[in-house]
């Protein structure tokens, strides 16, 4: 579990998770982190939080946020809210890294679900991108499945 003051990496990307307020420091409140995306990096695809709010403040840096369908550019003081289970992607569009104070409301296992998103980012199997395997995917989404799922098929 991670704590406050911990940075997690992804070994893959060069993505940063510095943890400022855990799920233990909230009662479950709500998750604080700064998140660190190198150039190019972010989100491939679409994702909800069926039970969480994020929101996104940048420090530092320009990111394109798709929220509901809509691109959202936001450079540093712009904040952009994903209400939960509205589906968004985030990516880093600028020319060096961005950084950017997420909080996710409540907790819920959030700071569980990313520590082991990064740890199979360099599974066997896992992409050069830093994607699982199909099926440690599949496991993760499943045990994971209060705080992400795949967004809603349009009908």
């Amino acid at each position: 579990m991670a704590s406050t003051g911990q940075e997690i990496v992804n070994a893959a990307t060069g993505e940063r998770l510095l943890f400022l307020a855990t799920s233990q420091d909230t009662s479950g409140e709500y998750l604080e982190f700064v998140d660190y995306f190198p150039v190019g990096v972010g989100r491939p695809s679409a994702h909800v939080h069926p039970g969480m709010e994020e929101r996104w403040q940048v420090l530092q840096g320009t990111i394109r946020i798709n929220v509901g369908g809509d691109d959202v550019d936001a450079s540093a003081g712009e904040v952009v809210v994903a209400p939960p289970g509205v589906p968004h992607r985030i990516a880093n569009t600028g020319a060096g890294t961005a950084r950017v104070l997420v909080r996710m409301t409540p907790a819920l296992r959030w700071e569980w679900a990313v520590e082991r998103l990064f740890a199979m980012a360099s599974a066997p199997g896992a992409s050069r991108d830093g994607t699982p395997s199909r099926d440690a995917l599949v496991a993760w989404m499943t045990e994971f499945a209060a705080e992400i799922a795949p967004p809603p098929r349009a009908s």
